[in-house]
């Protein structure tokens, strides 16, 4: 990286504590909305509902890793990033999302038999939407990332998660729903979150691919999705592990738990991490 003068370093430390500052307000909101539908979802659906979905999602944020790449990470690292780079991230992510999805669609009822929850041959064909959808927002939402937008990431995650995830989940189990208010819930904020940053970031939208950027990309994301892959399999394989011990009753009360822990856990870990990164790929 070039050596920084006295002025763009002040002038970096400016936006890094504007930056910090956002991200942190976000991670407290959305802390702070995530209970308050927990609380609710709790008086209205059951454990066994809640462990449906949970088991669903286990699966979900370990293929999403697998199409991921670290393709995100890689752009905001990178000290010049061009239009090929962008066009092969989206098209890598596009193509890798549809086969993985595809694949998840057709052994949703082999992976229900393998966990001895019936309901996951139901909701998985619905949730293996998000495969796709993620890893695209994932793309947008690292280039706003490494121009130190955090004010456009902040506010898109929020609108999305309260909207999406919170709003919509709630409305659907009170008018009885079930577990498909959780599966709704989780389409939509991924959805809106894509939509929100597709809106504010079309010049980037550009679907190309390029060998040499494809390259470039995975020399540092796939070591990077390594490193992601071990610690969301530790972290989400328990659930499904579980459920096939104990059923979807236990899952459910289990993940509740566990994501009560880890809302305290990113307090001061996300807003630090999503900041310090593009920050020192800077410097």
């Amino acid at each position: 990286m070039p050596s920084q003068n006295p002025n763009e370093r002040g002038n970096l430390r400016e936006k890094a504590v504007k930056a910090l500052g956002w991200s942190a307000g976000q991670t407290i909101g959305s802390i702070g909305i995530q209970v308050a539908t927990i609380i609710v979802l709790s008086r209205i659906l059951s454990p066994g509902e809640v462990g449906v979905v949970a088991t669903g999602m286990a699966f979900i944020a370990i293929l999403t890793i697998f199409v991921e790449l670290g393709v995100g990470p890689a752009l905001i690292q990178r000290q010049f990033v061009d239009r090929a780079h962008i066009g092969t991230a989206l098209c890598l992510s596009l193509v890798l999302g549809a086969v993985l999805a595809t694949a998840l669609y057709f052994s949703a009822a082999w992976l229900a038999r393998l966990v001895k929850i019936d309901e996951i041959a139901w909701v998985l064909p619905f949730l293996s939407t998000i495969i796709v959808i993620q890893p695209l927002a994932g793309v947008l939402e690292s280039l706003a990332k490494r121009e130190l937008r955090f004010q456009r990431v902040a506010t898109v995650n929020f609108l999305a998660m309260a909207l999406g995830y919170c709003g919509l989940s709630v409305a659907c189990a009170l008018a009885g729903l079930g577990f498909w208010s959780l599966v709704a819930g989780y389409i939509a904020q991924v959805t809106l979150r894509f939509a929100f940053l597709m809106a504010l970031s079309r010049q980037y939208w550009v679907l190309a691919f390029s060998k040499k950027a494809l390259s470039d990309i995975l020399s540092f994301g796939a070591s990077f999705s390594i490193v992601r892959l071990s610690y969301m399999s530790a972290n989400r394989l328990d659930r499904a592990l579980l459920g096939s011990l104990l059923g979807a009753e236990a899952v459910g009360l289990y993940s509740r738990a566990q994501q009560l822990v880890e809302l305290g856990s990113t307090v001061v870990g996300q807003p630090l991490g999503a900041v310090l990164f593009p920050i020192m790929a800077r410097t």
